[in-house]
């Protein structure tokens, strides 16, 4: 939350949702959308708030009643006054109407349109029309609008009118659209936000906004503890230790069935651990970050082991229990990410968000691409052998230009 602004009812606030079958690392990716449009509003006199939706119905997540409900906020993961937008959490922000619910002006459902149009620009939104249902939402009837995909929303907010959009809109068109025709509103909502596409993945905006993306500091106190400990690895201007390690992420979970020709299979992917651990990088210790389930990760960990020369950790097999407690599985994934991003060389599997985070902040902590960008191969043949397999999508960004506000990347 900006300081420079003062948070209550009175303010203009954008709300923001997203498909719930989304998991945690694309709807970051989302949060980032939303954030430009901020941007672009706030370029007006009149300053917008964004409300952090909260984390519920996280794919893959069990979280335990102890944690239940400070997993659903931001400052559980991330130092949310390091983002570069003013921005509130939804319980605060809930609060300001003193058990009210809160009166949503507009909805904007956004919907795929049926072309996509390249240089698209706020003419092109081909369908902007006032509507009783959409796909998350709909008018009963008594006259009243509720959420259909996620019914906690109706505790507490107040739906006033639904527009449905049709677009392939890129961020800098929806703020455009609602400067247009939504000004007249003080609260609005944007549903199906994933929809939503940056200008271009190194759009200067977008990449500040991912660079003061900070990790909570607690996980990353974890985090470091745990490679001081296991992989003799810390330094932090030099606090010692600092032995380089290799760090492996191996998507398994759903990935196995519906993206099997993305991925390796076990002896595939030990074969490749193997050797960048030995032929690239000759290090003793490997971390493997994965949604494997233990029979996996066991059989990988052993046949790794096996010649004596290397071994391998993961944070949530090997921590201590009780430091386990305290943490849900965010964030163990975001702890996970940390001892990635601090790896001397990270191999990432294709198509996988949690990837592509790990190569952000390895960017921005100026770990060169050729140890941040490669990937798992699907399948195993003698090339490699002899080097790693295809490195996943590179994209260079400018850290000193993103640090010091230089509109050029």
């Amino acid at each position: 939350m900006n300081d420079e602004l003062i948070i209550n009812r009175y303010r203009r606030y954008i709300i923001y949702d997203v498909n719930l079958s989304e998991g945690f690392n694309l709807r970051r990716d989302v949060y980032m959308k939303l954030a430009t449009i901020v941007k672009e509003l706030n370029e007006e006199k009149e300053k917008w708030i964004l409300v952090l939706p909260e984390w519920t119905n996280v794919p893959h997540w069990n979280i335990s009643s102890e944690h239940e409900q400070s997993s659903k906020r931001w400052s559980t993961y991330f130092d949310i006054n390091s983002f570069d937008v003013p921005t509130v959490e939804f319980e605060d922000f809930v609060k300001l109407f003193d058990g009210n619910k809160v009166p949503i002006n507009f909805v904007l459902a956004l919907e795929h349109s049926d072309n996509f149009i390249e240089d698209a620009t706020p003419a092109d939104i081909l369908d902007i029309h006032e509507v009783d249902i959409t796909r998350n939402f709909r008018r009963t009837i008594n006259g009243t609008i509720i959420s259909i995909a996620d019914d906690s929303l109706n505790e507490y907010l107040l739906f006033e009118r639904l527009f449905r959009i049709r677009v392939d809109g890129f961020d800098v068109i929806l703020s455009k659209m609602i400067n247009e025709n939504f000004l007249s509103g003080q609260i609005i909502l944007i549903s199906n936000a994933e929809i939503i596409s940056h200008g271009q993945l190194a759009d200067f905006y977008s990449m500040k906004t991912r660079f003061n993306m900070h990790i909570e500091r607690s996980l990353i106190n974890a985090a470091d503890t745990f490679r001081r400990q296991y992989l003799s690895s810390y330094d932090d201007v030099t606090n010692s230790l600092n032995e380089p390690y290799l760090c492996i992420h191996l998507r398994r979970g759903d990935f196995v069935t519906t993206r099997s020709n993305r991925i390796p299979d076990l002896d595939c992917a030990i074969q490749q651990i193997r050797f960048g651990a030995t032929n690239v990088l000759d290090v003793r210790n490997i971390y493997i970050a994965t949604d494997a389930i233990d029979a996996e990760y066991e059989y990988v960990k052993r046949k790794l082991e096996g010649q004596g020369k290397h071994n391998v950790y993961n944070y949530m097999r090997d921590a201590d229990k009780n430091e386990l407690s305290n943490w849900s599985p965010g964030q163990i994934a975001m702890i996970d990410q940390w001892i990635c991003v601090n790896s001397e060389l990270f191999i990432g599997s294709m198509d996988s968000t949690f990837t592509f985070r790990i190569q952000e902040e390895r960017q921005k902590y100026h770990y060169p691409p050729s140890k941040t960008f490669n990937a798992l191969c699907p399948r195993c043949d003698q090339r490699i052998m002899l080097k790693l397999c295809r490195q996943n999508e590179l994209w260079n960004i400018n850290i000193y230009n993103v640090k010091m506000g230089i509109d050029e990347l």
